[in-house]
């Protein structure tokens, strides 16, 4: 019988499990080619370290070295507590109303119920007591929320830190964080996320739904039989299956609902060992602030490992978000570390995105060809900064996020671009940044097409130049633009944009005729306006480039760091 049990790599959470478990074996230091051996897309565990090593500790310990230092647990006791302290020491130099008023605001927040006092903190005091650690959470924080010397109720907010710092409360209120915002992304309804659990020891209900059956499935493999069922991804035989659908959005619950589709006999079930598995599947995922992510590879698990470890997005990306390129940032980690790993040249990656606000995966394929773009363009998408948009129905969008997204979707940015502009031409407000999503969209064309008439940087920066020359014209004085003028200019630049929207060419020089006429002037004579009848990639980049030389006034721009409504 063979030493080891093997794993191969298979769908998305599957793999997010093999990694994940990979991580756990290193964070207890288990020995790589003995222990376990990882080559290509299989992993071998050796059998004896399944029975004999303490995994449910193991995965409760890797949990904690993962997530815990984003957790509420550590913000509360850390941040919070720092905050109050240098509250404190401010009010005893100077008993000041606006001191006293903040230093309420942060006790409020500590102690209230979305601090100190929420409902998985309460539960979590429930499973101490089990321990005979007596720990009664809403009492205390009630009787230092009466305490009205500022001096003494931080001296009881030290006492309280210093009992929830204990290594058994810490280790409980940590992994209470970390389910309900972490390991519920992935699966729930199960062990010790089944409302029916909150109160049980989490380490003794994670041994018994997915530690004991592995053990005694290796202690005793079931024997096929004429009415065997067998595990849906790796096969092998089941003598007690698991339901498949503690995992979220993997398939319906079977308990409650047996599907036509299944003939009534539902067969999307788990081996003991595939279910331990995929309950690793959170510790292979990367924290990106509230959402998980995870760079599937289904060839090399080993460089699978190194690309999701290699991103750390929540540990490096600065928590400020007026101070970051969110998406920039992720997206450039991700892309690295492909690069690095050398898997650019040999296949399609998968990227999922576990979205905690909707409740979604988000998938994206980089094919090759994407990954090439990706490099190309990724110093115009981080030019762009953290500017966003808000669509008619008021939800705002990242454009660094939708960039991205149309890249993947193999989508152009005109539309984006079109919407954009009216709207800084209504509310008369500068939008640069557009000229890097230009370029973008310049190299999504460019690698498309290598024709002799495609359009170049130089034939944008030439025609967008026309449009600063033709602005200029109206220029009255040192101070800027008549409001005539400027009014008038804005007029033709809608007019020119619906006639881009549409595709419409002949309409689009109609008005640039016009317009030229009537401030008397010739239209340059240039190679690149000719170009644009060429096709309408050629129409739409030469069009938009001109709009945007059209109406680059600096002397009225307005401040659009941060947000950029769009109707």
């Amino acid at each position: 019988m063979d030493e080891y049990i093997s794993f191969y790599s298979s769908d998305f959470l599957y793999n997010a499990g093999i990694v994940g478990f990979i991580n756990l074996l290193e964070n207890v230091q288990a020995v790589e080619n003995d222990d376990y051996i990882v080559k290509g897309n299989e992993f071998k565990v050796k059998k004896e370290f399944f029975l004999n090593t303490d995994l449910a500790q193991a995965y409760i310990d890797t949990c904690i070295e993962k997530f815990g230092g984003s957790s509420a647990y550590t913000r509360l006791l850390g941040k919070n507590t720092e905050k109050i302290k240098m509250l404190t020491d401010k009010y005893a130099e100077a008993e000041d109303k606006s001191i006293k008023k903040k230093l309420d605001e942060e006790y409020k927040k500590l102690l209230d119920v979305a601090g100190l006092t929420r409902s998985s903190y309460i539960t979590a005091c429930d499973i101490l007591k089990n321990k005979h650690i007596d720990l009664d959470l809403k009492a205390e924080c009630k009787n230092i929320k009466a305490i009205k010397d500022y001096n003494e109720k931080y001296q009881s907010l030290l006492k309280l830190q210093k009992k929830l710092q204990d290594n058994n409360c810490r280790e409980t209120f940590l992994m209470k964080d970390i389910m309900y915002s972490r390991i519920n992304s992935i699966w729930s309804g199960k062990s010790f996320l089944n409302t029916k659990n909150a109160k049980k020891d989490i380490k003794k209900i994670y041994y018994s739904d997915f530690i004991e059956p592995v053990i005694k499935y290796l202690q005793k493999p079931p024997k096929e039989r004429k009415s065997s069922r067998y595990c849906i991804v790796c096969d092998a035989v089941m003598s007690k299956p698991i339901d498949i659908s503690f995992l979220n959005d993997s398939a319906d619950d079977m308990s409650r609902k047996k599907s036509a589709f299944w003939n009534c006999k539902p067969d999307a079930q788990l081996c003991p060992l595939c279910a331990f598995i995929y309950s690793m599947a959170p510790l292979g995922f990367v924290p990106m602030q509230r959402d998980m992510l995870f760079v599937n590879d289904n060839v090399n698990i080993r460089k699978m490992q190194k690309i999701n470890n290699g991103i750390k997005a929540e540990n490096e990306i600065p928590e400020d978000e007026n101070d970051r390129n969110l998406w920039y940032q992720i997206w450039n980690k991700i892309i690295q570390n492909i690069i690095k790993n050398k898997l650019k040249a040999l296949r399609n990656i998968q990227v999922v995105v576990r979205k905690k606000d909707t409740g979604k995966y988000n998938f994206n394929i980089i094919a090759k060809d994407i990954l090439d773009l990706l490099e190309r363009s990724f110093k115009y998408i981080g030019y762009i900064g953290n500017k966003f948009i808000k669509t008619p129905s008021g939800i705002n969008v990242n454009i660094q996020e939708e960039v991205l997204k149309n890249i993947f979707r193999r989508t152009d940015l005109y539309a984006m671009m079109n919407k954009i502009l009216n709207y800084s031409m209504k509310e008369n407000i500068q939008v640069n940044f557009l000229d890097n999503v230009l370029q973008i969209q310049q190299m999504i064309v460019g690698g498309k097409k290598m024709e002799q008439d495609c359009v170049t940087q130089d034939d944008i920066v030439n025609i967008k130049a026309a449009g600063k020359q033709l602005r200029s014209f109206a220029i009255v004085d040192k101070n800027g633009m008549n409001a005539d003028e400027d009014g008038k200019l804005r007029g033709y630049a809608y007019k020119l944009l619906g006639a881009l929207r549409v595709n419409d060419q002949a309409k689009f020089w109609q008005i640039l005729t016009r317009m030229y006429l009537g401030y008397s002037k010739a239209i340059p004579e240039t190679n690149v306006f000719l170009k644009a009848f060429k096709n309408e990639d050629n129409f739409k980049q030469l069009g938009y480039a001109y709009i945007l030389g059209l109406k680059d006034n600096h002397k009225v721009e307005k401040n659009i760091k941060q947000k950029t409504s769009v109707e």
